[in-house]
């Protein structure tokens, strides 16, 4: 099974990743920490994800598609995964597509992300930095949701809920 899982930053996404990669027993891939991790090497790749980062912008796409393009070719992910975040815009779906074969979108309100970034204690989860993020994902990630729309494999979940109510309505529609 092939399945993303999207939403704003703070929905909840790595954890029901987690939860549902366990469940199923597929890889989970969380795109953010994969692009983080690679952003400590210290090369000409590491050091724009970095300056990506702290200035609260989207890294590269096609830096973030070839990085999610090779971890899914490990031996883990090859009976199935779990990718939490992505894509983030048309442009990297264009550049690398997972094929998925769900997409789940947690979504939540804007109030509701910044209440939960805001005890997350991250380096990057300033308010400045949070506010940007939101509207990148505004911009950019709602073109990604309509197309899965329209591709008929979007399931919208209600995010606001808590963990266990979240999860529950993604297993039902598994």
């Amino acid at each position: 099974m092939r399945i993303g899982i999207m939403g704003s930053q703070g929905s909840g996404k790595s954890t029901q990743s987690k939860l549902l990669a366990e469940k199923l027993d597929v890889c989970v891939v969380d795109t953010g920490q994969l692009i983080r991790d690679r952003g400590e090497i210290n090369d000409v790749i590491g050091k724009s994800i970095q300056e990506a980062v702290e200035s609260g912008n989207l890294v590269a796409n096609e830096i973030a598609a070839e990085i999610l393009k090779i971890r899914l070719q490990e031996m883990d992910c090859q009976n199935g995964f779990i990718v939490d975040g992505y894509p983030r815009s048309l442009k990297q779906l264009a550049d690398f597509d997972p094929q998925y074969q769900k997409v789940f979108y947690l979504e939540i309100s804007d109030e509701v992300a910044i209440e939960r970034l805001s005890k997350r204690g991250r380096v990057d989860d300033t308010p400045a930095g949070i506010k940007r993020r939101l509207e990148i994902f505004h911009q950019k990630t709602k073109e990604v949701l309509n197309h899965y729309q329209d591709l008929g494999i979007l399931i919208n979940i209600d995010g606001n809920k808590n963990q266990d109510e979240v999860f529950q309505s993604i297993e039902e529609q598994i």
